[in-house]
């Protein structure tokens, strides 16, 4: 679910409450276009939405991540410029200028927003003296935009609680959203936070950060979790190293080319540049590649790839890793088509998926929701409160296995000639005109064995 709320964030808002209404049959709250300024202008996108309209269990906030042919983007990625808070670490500076809590131009904004006693009741930022105002008039930033409408939902549903997810850079303002409301000693807010789930999500900050908020999102268990797939050149970035001293934190679930999950505590390769790994990074591209062409046949129409989608694996052998960003793989893993290793015990699988039955992730393909067959399901909670969606999906289910449609074919066929034969007997002949060759060739040999 929370892939797929990522994967809903790159479209626009009457797509977004479209299939959040109409499709997932939940409540779509609002959507936000709000102020970058890096970017100087509206790029930083999230929408809201509810499990169901009145008293609801949960609050899902996504956040859209790095436009594919957008290159400021990809240059927010890849800047490395940072600003340190005291007593919480060096924070990526693209990342605090995407949720409009300052402005590298005027060093005094990210002070004023970054305070630690910063509670501002409102959705605007505070303002101090000396203060220069420097997002222009009427535009609204992410973080306070979306801290208040949080406030109002978790007023209005008091059971509810929350979970915040993005894919690439909103995988980082998704992790870095309540970084801030730790910062802003949003106390109250914060005991309701479910979970964060990050997809492809780079480095937002130094070791510092990472020990400061481990130490708020571990008690009493993990709510972080950050998902990387296989060769993922975003994640891999800022570099971790002695210069530039930016680090992951949180529990990694990483997953290989096979959609095999392992529990590490960093993805291999951490800087993604190595000689020894040029050669298996352009081979698993080359087998990435031919993959994409058996998808559809191995687990059914539902995972077949777009023409987009083989023309970037194409442009991956060229960079191997560019592709693997892509959104497709990431909902290929978290709909189970892969394995753990044999004898590897999940026993986090309740904790992690805990939130909105994740291991059962609608895709939205056309309007249709695909799941993985049974027999790669991984265990589930029991139906609570925290997991409101299972019984809604569960209901939806269509399985995609190639197999098994083959298999209710051949059951129906089965029962249509038991009925052809039944109708023979009593002498209904309307009723026992087969409907097509194989039910007249079924309905043959029955008579014939009647007879």
């Amino acid at each position: 679910m929370c892939m797929m709320a990522s994967k809903l964030a790159y479209e626009n808002d009457k797509v977004v409450k479209n299939i959040v209404d109409l499709h997932w049959k939940m409540h779509f709250v609002d959507f936000y276009n709000c102020w970058n300024d890096y970017q100087k202008e509206n790029c930083t996108q999230v929408f809201i939405m509810c499990d169901k309209p009145k008293d609801a269990n949960l609050i899902l906030i996504s956040f859209r991540g790095t436009e594919p042919f957008d290159a400021d983007d990809w240059i927010t990625d890849f800047d490395y410029s940072w600003y340190e808070i005291p007593k919480l670490g060096k924070v990526h500076m693209g990342f605090l200028e995407a949720l409009g809590l300052g402005n590298r131009v005027e060093a005094s904004t990210f002070y004023a927003n970054l305070r630690a006693n910063c509670n501002s009741k409102d959705n605007k930022p505070p303002k101090l003296n000396g203060y220069k105002e420097l997002t222009p008039m009427g535009k609204r930033t992410a973080y306070y935009t979306v801290r208040s409408k949080l406030k109002d939902l978790l007023r209005e549903h008091v059971n509810a609680k929350f979970v915040v997810t993005g894919h690439s850079l909103g995988g980082a303002l998704a992790i870095l959203f309540p970084t801030v409301l730790v910062l802003h000693e949003e106390e109250e807010i914060m005991k309701r936070l479910l979970g964060v789930y990050t997809f492809g999500q780079p480095r937002i900050g130094n070791r510092q950060l990472g020990t400061y908020m481990q130490a708020r999102l571990e008690k009493p268990e993990s709510k972080y979790f950050r998902v990387v797939y296989c060769n993922d050149l975003v994640p891999r970035l800022p570099y971790d190293n002695k210069t530039f001293l930016y680090k992951h934190f949180g529990e990694c679930l990483y997953f290989n080319s096979l959609y095999v999950e392992k529990n590490v505590k960093e993805e291999p390769n951490k800087n993604y540049f190595g000689w020894r790994f040029l050669v298996p990074e352009f081979l698993n591209a080359v087998w990435e590649l031919v993959r994409s062409f058996m998808m559809g046949y191995i687990y059914g129409p539902g995972y077949k790839e777009c023409w987009e989608s083989v023309m970037l694996r194409i442009v991956g052998l060229a960079i191997p890793g560019l592709s693997d960003h892509s959104p497709v793989d990431y909902v290929n893993s978290k709909n189970g088509n892969g394995r753990r290793p044999q004898g590897e015990v999940d026993e986090t699988a309740n904790r992690k998926f805990r939130s909105t039955s994740e291991v059962r992730s609608m895709s939205h393909t056309g309007g249709r929701h695909n799941h993985p067959t049974t027999e790669n399901r991984r265990p589930v909670q029991p139906a609570t409160s925290a997991n409101v969606c299972d019984d809604r999906v569960r209901s939806k289910v269509r399985p995609n296995s190639a197999l098994l449609h083959r298999h209710v074919r051949r059951r129906r066929r089965v029962l249509r000639s038991r009925r052809c034969l039944k109708a023979f007997v009593s002498g209904d002949a309307t009723a026992a005109e087969p409907r097509c060759r194989n039910d007249r060739r079924v309905c043959k040999m029955n008579n014939e064995s009647a007879t």
